[in-house]
């Protein structure tokens, strides 16, 4: 089951990860130095590793990637992961998937 969905080849979709502690508690990583959103398409076998942005100030835990032109480009499901690297650490994400679903096809 897919957390949410996106149209194949969209440009500017936002895609958000979380990082918690193992109560699910937000951690706050506005320290970070490094934060990254890894995709794995859904032939198993290519990733993408994403430069991700804050969503607010970091505190929140929450980073964001908005996909460019050549991202979305498999149909299906998808997984994401983010990573970031603190002063006090290094953390991961939860894996979540997304699906990426066909566009109708323009006029001939």
């Amino acid at each position: 089951m897919s957390d949410f969905q996106a149209q194949l080849n969209d440009i500017g979709t936002v895609l958000r990860v979380q990082i918690v502690d193992e109560d699910g508690t937000p951690i706050d990583i506005s320290a970070a130095t490094v934060k990254e959103i890894l995709l794995l398409k859904p032939d198993k076998r290519t990733s993408l590793l994403k430069t991700a942005t804050f969503t607010t100030d970091g505190t929140d835990g929450m980073i964001e990637y908005a996909t460019v032109d050549g991202d979305l480009d498999m149909l299906r499901v998808w997984q994401i992961q983010g990573r970031v690297t603190t002063p006090l650490g290094k953390w991961s994400s939860k894996k979540g998937t997304f699906c990426v679903l066909p566009n109708i096809p323009d006029p001939v």
